[in-house]
């Protein structure tokens, strides 16, 4: 069965599954658990007991992986169907992307919202072929879908702990955006709780290819270091972060994933069911498979916590 016919059965799948979810209206709560990202041991040791009064974060590098790679303002206009990446960064928020690649064979690539109509489009890799396919996606106007997550990894985070987990989890320095300055320069003492809200509708993808879709010549160690992009979701993201004192401090995104920072009281966690969906759909992240074998392969991270 061809991708665009397995795209068709699975955005029906997800149709029905979000028509039952939204059966249980809510003010904030998930339709469905998180996905899980892969840890080593150590990490994921640390993570846990980062519930506790007690900063547990070591001076290290900590290396994670994961299959959905965020998209911000700095790397969107670099992510489209088709394209290489490397499969190895120093972090989430410094994503870097091979340099000079020729594509030169088409790819077929389907988008849509889930429960809504299917668009395709074969083409040359290119950012232009794969917001075509967003363009006419986003310009159905899909309804206002109210089903999110919700992920909250602790509610009793230092700001080196909130550091650790927004570049763990977000690719975003949540320390410095909060307070305005790395936890380094500065002594805190406040406790922190972190929420992230996300909502998929949609997405982007790439049937499997035949001909290799790019003209340069590459080693065998140079593909072993690299990923492509299979598949871009389309949805919206929301952060809030709360101290101990009182203080609340909303980050939402436009269209390009340029964010906006709000602070106030209580009352921007209460109102958040409705300011989060009052954005724009937007590129939330992408997914990477192998370049020869084409089949998941994640992209592997740091978080430097070292002095």
């Amino acid at each position: 069965m061809k991708l665009n016919e397995l795209l068709k059965v699975f955005l029906f799948a997800n149709a029905i599954i979000f028509v039952a979810s939204c059966s249980n209206e809510f003010e904030g709560e998930p339709i469905n658990k998180p996905q899980q990202e892969k840890t080593n041991t150590d990490s994921v040791a640390k993570q846990e007991s980062s519930k506790a009064k007690l900063d547990t974060i070591k001076e290290k590098i900590y290396t994670f992986e994961t299959n959905s790679v965020p998209v911000y303002s700095w790397n969107n206009n670099d992510v489209f169907l088709g394209k290489l990446v490397y499969s190895k960064i120093s972090s989430l928020s410094n994503f870097e992307f091979p340099a000079n690649i020729n594509y030169i064979n088409k790819i077929d690539m389907n988008s849509g919202i889930y429960g809504g109509e299917l668009y395709t489009l074969s083409a040359i890799p290119s950012y232009e072929a794969t917001h075509s396919l967003l363009d006419n996606m986003l310009a159905a106007e899909p309804s206002q879908q109210k089903g999110f997550t919700v992920d909250s990894p602790s509610d009793s985070l230092s700001l080196r702990e909130l550091h650790f987990e927004g570049m763990k989890r977000l690719g975003l320095p949540l320390d410095e955006i909060v307070m305005g300055v790395s936890y380094k320069k500065i002594h805190d003492t406040k406790r922190y709780k972190l929420k992230t809200l996300t909502q998929i509708v949609g997405s982007v993808t790439m049937d499997y290819y035949e001909k290799t879709v790019y003209s340069n010549t590459l080693s065998d160690e140079q593909l072993a270091g690299m990923s492509m992009i299979n598949n871009i979701n389309i949805g919206r993201t929301a952060i809030v972060v709360a101290d101990n004192e009182g203080t609340y401090c909303l980050i939402t995104f436009d269209k390009y994933g340029s964010r906006g920072v709000v602070f106030g009281n209580k009352t921007l966690e209460e109102t958040l069911a409705a300011t989060f969906l009052t954005q724009p759909l937007r590129i939330v992240s992408f997914n990477t498979m192998d370049v020869v074998d084409q089949i998941v392969k994640y992209t592997k991270y740091d978080v430097d916590m070292r002095k």
